[in-house]
């Protein structure tokens, strides 16, 4: 016959060690219980490199798209008007040339002449190079004579295409080389550190480089705005790519230890029913807490304090939904060991089940969620960006597109301080 165990003897039990918890079956200290400000700080990452990504594809390359065309059309006085693009018929308008009186400084007569652009080496025409001669049709646009930029015999078109091929190239060196690191030790955190502040910095830099006069010469801070811009690009490619795979790192190491999970094992309140949506401040008051561990809550206490996390508390110190500890050591007198036994491997069972479908569920939530705020901060800060572009009009294109970098950079940079201040570092792999 099996004697009624006292609750001195319930203290001595759960002292036994146990099997490993399914938290952490193999005692990986990257598996720190997280919380909804470590999941909210996640996500803002993801807010403040969203944007960065679709500025690169789009404003950032018209940009060093827009110097390299410049830069090109320094080599003659004028340029060509196509329709649409470079391969396009070339358009004709009507150049006007004013007479002024020197005298009175009014304008005493006007000429016009068919023409398919304003030369520059014609002083009356020198500031007008770029100037759309009169009824040109409007789907035309200016190129160089030349496609060639000068010095280096490359189309401007190709500049970006390079910029991307070298980004490319890199990105996939430093996977292959550096990409494990995300997976040890404190490299995922600090890569995330790094990718932030390249990809942040990078773009006040080249939104911070003036170009000088594109209408003029081929001038040393013209190429230097072109080095520069080009340069950084690359950069800013290079390092969000590789933030992105440290930041997917934290992915599964987020599921696995996600409040829901610790619901599941009662660490932390629950909701009333099962289908009921989970409450963000619940979990915040909740943290650290054990909710449903029958009359241990001194012993998990003290776990905590002594900087022990969720995953150092096994299996059975949680409270079973069918038989509690108080039932399991102080009730049952004259059942047997076997008996016992049975029920604590199937309510282990039932318990693993419950934890993996969580585990599911919380990777599932992770997953969608951060690429859907992602993509909404994205279009938030786009639509700034198309703001600036706007009120800068197409005769201040430059200033328009420098600009939209300033925009994302700022917005990468505080979005993403905040971001960083609650992930964590895991140190052990996903």
């Amino acid at each position: 016959m099996v004697t009624k165990k006292t609750s001195a003897s319930v203290a001595d039990a759960i002292a036994v060690v146990f099997p490993p918890s399914p938290m952490n079956p193999n005692d990986d200290p990257s598996l720190v219980p997280t919380d909804a400000n470590e999941i909210r700080s996640w996500y803002l990452y993801d807010c403040a490199s969203s944007p960065v990504a679709a500025t690169v594809v789009t404003f950032w390359a018209m940009l060093v798209t827009g110097y390299a065309k410049a830069r090109a059309a320094t080599q003659h006085s004028v340029v060509e008007w196509r329709e649409n693009f470079a391969g396009g018929s070339l358009c004709f308008g009507r150049c006007v040339l004013a007479v002024v009186d020197a005298t009175t400084g009014a304008v005493a007569t006007t000429t016009s002449s068919e023409c398919g652009a304003y030369d520059s080496a014609i002083p009356q025409f020198a500031s007008m190079k770029f100037q759309r001669p009169d009824d040109m049709a409007s789907n035309c646009e200016w190129f160089p004579v030349s496609p060639n930029i000068p010095g280096s015999g490359l189309d401007f078109g190709a500049v970006v295409v390079y910029c991307n091929f070298v980004s490319q190239l890199a990105c996939g060196a430093f996977l292959v080389i550096f990409g494990s690191l995300g997976d040890f030790g404190g490299f995922r955190k600090k890569g995330l550190v790094v990718g932030w502040f390249l990809f942040s910095v990078c773009p006040l830099i080249a939104g911070a480089t003036s170009p000088g006069d594109l209408g003029g010469g081929d001038t040393n801070q013209m190429r230097r705005a072109l080095q520069i811009t080009a340069s950084l690009f690359v950069v800013t490619n290079i390092a969000h790519l590789a933030a992105q795979q440290m930041f997917d790192a934290y992915l599964p190491l987020l599921a696995q230890t996600h409040p829901r999970v610790q619901q599941v094992l009662g660490m932390i309140p629950g909701t009333e029913t099962e289908t009921k949506k989970k409450d963000d401040s619940r979990w915040e008051k909740a943290k650290d807490k054990c909710w449903r561990c029958w009359g241990t809550t001194s012993h998990l206490n003290a776990l905590s304090a002594g900087g022990k996390g969720l995953e150092q508390l096994t299996l059975q110190q949680y409270r079973r939904d069918d038989i509690g500890w108080a039932e399991k050591y102080e009730g049952y007198e004259g059942q047997s060991e076997e008996t016992e036994k049975r029920d604590d491997d199937d309510a282990n069972a039932a318990l693993v089940a419950a934890v993996t479908k969580a585990r599911q569920s919380s990777g599932s939530e992770l997953a969608l969620r951060a690429p859907t705020l992602g993509f909404l901060s994205m279009l938030f800060v786009v639509s700034i960006q198309l703001v600036c572009i706007l009120r800068a009009g197409v005769g201040d294109w430059s200033t328009g597109l420098r600009l939209s970098l300033l925009a994302v950079g700022a917005w990468g940079a505080a979005v993403g301080l905040l971001g960083l201040r609650g992930i964590r570092v895991r140190p052990g792999a996903p």
